[in-house]
C-alpha cells in the first residue's frame, strides 16, 4: 500500500516551498523556489535533463488531495511541501 511522508533532503529547507521558476531547454531543467516572505531562495538544477516529469491535472491533483486528506488529514500537506512516497504504483510499474 502507498505510503507518504515528510521529506526533509536537508536542516533549513522551509516546511513550505513557492516555485517561481520551471525552465525546461537545451540546458537541463532549472526549478527555482522561495519561503512565504520570499527571502530564502533555493535553485534545483538537473543538467543532464530528466528522464520525464508529470504535469498533473486539476482533477488529479484533487483526487489526490482527498486520498492524502483521508489517509493523514489535512495539516499533513498543507503544512508540508517535499513528501517521500513509499510503495506507489509509479515504482511497481517500472
Amino acid at each position: 500500500m502507498e505510503h507518504w511522508e515528510r521529506w526533509v533532503p536537508t536542516n533549513g529547507i522551509p516546511s513550505r516551498l513557492y516555485n517561481d521558476t520551471f525552465i525546461d531547454n537545451k540546458e537541463g531543467i532549472v526549478l527555482e523556489f522561495s519561503d512565504e516572505k520570499d527571502k530564502k531562495k533555493m535553485v534545483v538544477k538537473f543538467e543532464k535533463g530528466v528522464l520525464s516529469y508529470r504535469n498533473t491535472d486539476e482533477g488529479s491533483l484533487l483526487r489526490k488531495l482527498n486520498y492524502l486528506e483521508q489517509q493523514y488529514g489535512s495539516d499533513f500537506y498543507s503544512e508540508w511541501t517535499l513528501f517521500k512516497v513509499i510503495n506507489s504504483g509509479k515504482e511497481r510499474n517500472r
